[in-house]
């Protein structure tokens, strides 16, 4: 994140690793292990699909697909979109101005 200037991304995570355990600086959205997540808006779970957020925008691909995830076209906006990044084959990252 560093190297790209950013400070801070909205976060949906799938993964045993924490991301404060990473540094990562993030803003939650809905995910299925982060136990205890950081900067939790309510906002976010108001959505029947969440649109587009302004910033960097980091997904795990199985969230991304609807795996585990209560409303199944949450991240809908977001699989019809090219992603600008791709961390590994599993976290897909985009970003709105």
């Amino acid at each position: 994140m560093d190297e790209h200037g950013i400070r801070r991304v909205w976060l949906a995570y799938f993964g045993q690793a924490s991301p404060d355990y990473y540094k990562i600086s993030y803003d939650y959205l809905p995910s299925y292990s982060i136990f205890d997540p950081q900067n939790v808006d309510p906002g976010v779970f108001q959505f029947e699909r969440l649109p587009p957020l302004r910033g960097t925008v980091a997904i795990s691909a199985t969230l991304l697909h609807g795996a585990y995830m209560p409303k199944k076209g949450y991240f809908e906006f977001y699989r019809q979109q090219k992603p600008v990044a791709k961390i590994g084959y599993s976290i897909f990252v985009y970003r709105f101005e």
